[in-house]
């Protein structure tokens, strides 16, 4: 389905290197479900990440779909007056004293949300210095927003969305395989050396 929506026709073969990738895919998903690493609170949380990535660009997708433009500049300015119209219509109260960071049309926004999109940052190779909290914070509640916009069209559950969800976890739980693996598994200077 990937393949066909990015407008490529899909071949035999290449039928053929799907099938193979999925059989390999479903192995390493099972190596780290035998692992526990899909019951991790860090894969929940990559999970989570992962779902409201995908649901806000179905989001601005469906804004695409409903109103078609070809400038690149016209569907920047198309988003960003659908973002800033969500947010105004949005009610948004500040929680951060307590365990939530803000609440949101009524909904807490927990502060583990503004953490693993430190934890995100930081895993990437960046410093999070006091100002980029500050924007991660309103990056957190704009996302709040957008997901909170999705889901009342009732974009979290659509087909789509349930098969890129299924392709998320999936690659996580296999990056994760490969991550466990070579912690596991590391290479001394020796054994370098003596390999070239």
């Amino acid at each position: 389905k990937q393949i066909v929506r990015s407008g490529k026709s899909v071949s035999s073969e290449m039928k053929t290197q799907i099938r193979d990738e999925v059989i390999a895919r479903e192995v390493f998903i099972q190596e780290a479900q035998k692992m526990g690493l899909d019951t991790t609170e860090d894969f929940k949380t990559q999970m989570e990440l992962a779902n409201q990535t995908i649901l806000i660009r179905d989001l601005f997708a469906q804004l695409e779909k409903k109103n078609p433009t070809q400038d690149q500049a016209q569907k920047d300015k198309k988003i960003a007056d659908y973002q800033q119209l969500l947010r105004s219509n949005a009610t948004v109260t500040d929680a951060s004293q307590g365990p939530n960071l803000a609440v949101v049309n009524g909904k807490a926004v927990p502060m583990g949300r503004l953490a693993a999109l430190e934890q995100q940052m930081v895993r990437s190779g960046k410093t999070v210095t006091s100002e980029m909290k500050k924007q991660i914070k309103d990056e957190v509640i704009a996302r709040e927003i957008f997901i909170q916009e999705a889901r009342k069209l009732g974009l979290d559950t659509t087909e789509d969305f349930k098969t890129q969800t299924e392709l998320a976890r999936q690659t996580l739980l296999i990056r994760e395989v490969f991550a466990s693996y070579q912690k596991s598994n590391v290479v001394s200077d020796l054994e370098l050396r003596a390999e070239y």
